[in-house]
């Protein structure tokens, strides 16, 4: 193999282990965020939209973190109750970051 076929080499192998290294801690970030947003619709009692976003992909999580977003909406009262239903669920996943994004939308009215 001649020097700059050798080079060429080096440097793809150099290239190939950065984007793999980048994927790996792309992939590994494990944050949660949430959303409100109030509804489109009027009701008789209050209805407000709820998101929750996994990094991880994890629908649980997701849900768990819009959940706690309506309660917190509630939390000076006391025995607070919701009554929540399902209403979007979306993601992103791939790329060369490894993203692999998951949010979920309730819709969530006081009980």
């Amino acid at each position: 193999m001649h020097s700059t076929e050798r080079r060429f080499e080096v440097a793809r192998i150099v290239l190939v282990a950065l984007f793999v290294v980048a994927a790996v801690a792309g992939a590994t970030g494990t944050t949660t965020t949430k959303t409100v947003h109030p509804a489109t619709r009027s009701t008789s009692q209050a209805t407000k939209t709820y998101s929750g976003t996994s990094d991880k992909g994890d629908f649980e999580q997701a849900l768990d973190v819009a959940i706690q977003s309506a309660m917190e909406s509630r939390k000076n009262v006391s025995d607070a109750m919701i009554e929540w239903k399902l209403k979007d669920v979306s993601g992103v996943r791939g790329g060369i970051g490894g993203f692999h994004k998951l949010t979920v939308t309730i819709e969530a009215k006081s009980r």
